[in-house]
């Protein structure tokens, strides 16, 4: 048998090749595949500012339009310089732009996007006009005359 199967209630989720027939005592059961034809990631879209945590769920439907519950999807981002994404769904916000969160399962996938925005202290306008001194100590931790340590946290992860 060929595909990956998930028992819900006793009911093989999946798509298989075949059919699959056990015994249980002295009954016989026999599932029947299900096909998978759409997979919704909630939520469809956030704008969050960059460093914010954010949590995404998938429900996954067979062709009769019915949740499958137990059915474990897997999670990507599309930039994951943008948003970074666990097993679990659990995403974070880690550099400015917008990606698409996938939520994958046997060949079905749906997506949200996340546009990340910068944070306020890479917003500020250093040394442009806008009230700063380009000299200003910023960063809070020492009393040098350089914000480096904000720049650094403000810029695009290598990629």
């Amino acid at each position: 048998m060929n595909g990956r199967m998930v028992v819900r209630g006793g009911m093989a989720v999946g798509m298989a090749v075949g059919m699959l027939t056990a015994m249980s005592g002295c009954q016989q059961e026999v599932v029947t595949p299900v096909i998978v034809t759409r997979v919704t990631v909630e939520p469809g879209q956030a704008v969050v500012p960059q460093g914010a945590s954010l949590q995404f769920t998938a429900t996954v439907f067979d062709e009769f339009d019915e949740s499958l519950d137990q059915a474990a999807v897997v999670w990507s981002s599309e930039e994951p310089q943008v948003v970074s994404v666990a097993a679990d769904g659990a995403a974070r916000a880690v550099g400015s732009g917008s990606s698409l969160v996938r939520a994958s399962f046997n060949g079905v996938s749906g997506s949200a996007l996340v546009t990340v925005l910068p944070s306020p202290e890479c917003s500020s306008s250093k040394g442009k006009g806008g009230g700063k001194n380009k000299h200003a100590d910023d960063d809070d931790d020492d009393d040098d005359d350089d914000d480096d340590e904000n720049d650094s946290r403000c810029a695009p992860a290598p990629g």
